[in-house]
């Protein structure tokens, strides 16, 4: 990753050729703004697939553009936890927006075709599925 500090402070990482990591929380972890890609992920992000400190499974690599703030987090914990204003859900009929960030290919897709499937669009990696449980934190 090239790392730089452009104004305002908010820490910039280009992504490089695709490095998998453990799962595992990393001592050092950090609680601020990162990017991870080439999104800004606010939140609790811990890696560069977009795994936080909420989630972070081996298939927890889905961020989500929430309508409220339009910023990217990995989860609603993390959003929670930022943002300082309370979560908006997508509307219904937001279908076409493309709200989903995976974090393995760095693609985004729209909620219709997340919703459809439980695995990425563009590089077919598996989302986890568990995040069905809790679709309603994040859509109407």
């Amino acid at each position: 990753m090239i790392r730089e500090r452009p104004a305002g402070g908010v820490l910039v990482a280009r992504r490089t050729p695709v490095r998998r990591r453990s799962s595992a929380l990393p001592s050092n972890h950090s609680r601020n703004t990162r990017m991870i890609t080439t999104h800004t992920i606010r939140g609790s992000a811990i890696d560069d697939e977009s795994r936080c400190v909420h989630w972070h499974g081996p298939n927890d690599v889905l961020a989500i553009l929430f309508p409220c703030c339009r910023e990217w987090y990995p989860c609603h914990d993390c959003h929670e936890e930022s943002a300082g204003h309370l979560a908006a859900v997508w509307p219904e009929g937001a279908g076409a927006e493309h709200a989903m960030l995976c974090g393995r290919c760095d693609r985004t897709t729209s909620i219709a075709d997340y919703r459809a499937t439980s695995t990425c669009s563009h590089c077919g990696g598996p989302f986890n599925e568990g995040c069905r449980l809790h679709a309603h934190l994040y859509f109407a």
